[in-house]
């Protein structure tokens, strides 16, 4: 099971995801973000799943798979609403 971190930043992946209509290499500019957010985002890049060019996001090929292996298995796990669009809070 993931810890906290590791749902949080798979929780910003799968927001990327939906804000993306998940299409890998599609930029967003995320809103209200803040440091947590900003280390999530690093995180996520540094495991392949997001990339990042100054203040905006893209999923990746990997990030795409993440979302759509993790959340079609069953796992205990808080995670936002589908298709928010929006990054959770820390």
């Amino acid at each position: 099971m993931a810890d906290s971190t590791e749902t949080f930043i798979r929780n910003l992946v799968r927001s990327l995801y939906h804000a993306t209509e998940g299409k890998a290499l599609w930029w967003s500019l995320p809103h209200k973000m803040n440091g947590a957010i900003w280390d999530g985002i690093q995180r996520a890049t540094d495991r392949g799943w997001m990339l990042q060019d100054r203040s905006s996001v893209c999923l990746t090929d990997a990030g795409r798979e993440l979302v759509e292996s993790w959340w079609t298995q069953p796992h205990s796990r808080k995670s936002p609403e589908a298709g928010s669009g929006s990054m959770p809070s820390p």
